[in-house]
């Protein structure tokens, strides 16, 4: 599959991922590509600074994305990300930190990153995705508070955020005040 210009949505759930990269242009199309990655037993933020990441981010406009599910191999290329609306990668080992950059994805409305072994805090920068309309980061080991900065997320109908070690208040303001406890439960 290389005519990716009507892909609005990845699944990537339920594959038992340990490694996951993708490059993203920033909102600004003549500043360098971003290079994001989800890796096994690696901080993610550490890894973006080794050199062979900083190689990546120097040239190329388009990827190639190979996944397989099912026994089946899809191939996708070209900027795909800047025309997604949803990314699903529940499910799999997903380890490290959830990179800041994430927050560029601005046309996203759904993100799942459940049921894996993401650490560190969720970064504010989510509240860059001003369409995004669920968001379920549970089952994870995300730690701190949730930033008051995705107050300012309105489109958002489902937010997940249980089962995790995220401590301090919840940010009972704008619509964050909808959401009940099942959204928050499991937290110290």
């Amino acid at each position: 599959i290389t005519n990716t210009s009507g892909l609005v949505l990845v699944d990537l759930s339920n594959n038992d991922l340990t490694a996951m990269q993708f490059t993203i242009l920033n909102d600004v199309g003549s500043l360098p590509q971003q290079h994001l990655g989800l890796y096994d037993g690696e901080d993610v933020e550490h890894a973006m600074g080794v050199g062979s990441y900083q190689d990546m981010l120097e040239v190329q406009r388009e990827i190639w994305v190979n996944f397989t599910t099912k026994s089946m191999s899809y191939d996708y290329e070209g900027n795909i990300l800047q025309n997604m609306s949803g990314i699903n990668l529940s499910y799999n080992r997903l380890l490290g930190g959830i990179p800041k950059e994430m927050g560029n994805l601005t046309n996203l409305h759904s993100l799942n990153l459940s049921h894996n072994q993401l650490t560190g805090p969720i970064p504010a920068t989510f509240s860059n995705m001003g369409q995004l309309e669920s968001l379920d980061l549970s089952y994870n080991h995300l730690s701190g508070s949730i930033p008051i900065e995705l107050t300012e997320m309105n489109a958002l109908g489902t937010f997940k955020v249980g089962h995790n070690n995220l401590s301090g208040k919840i940010p009972f303001e704008a619509h964050l005040v909808t959401f009940d406890e099942g959204s928050y439960e499991g937290n110290p």
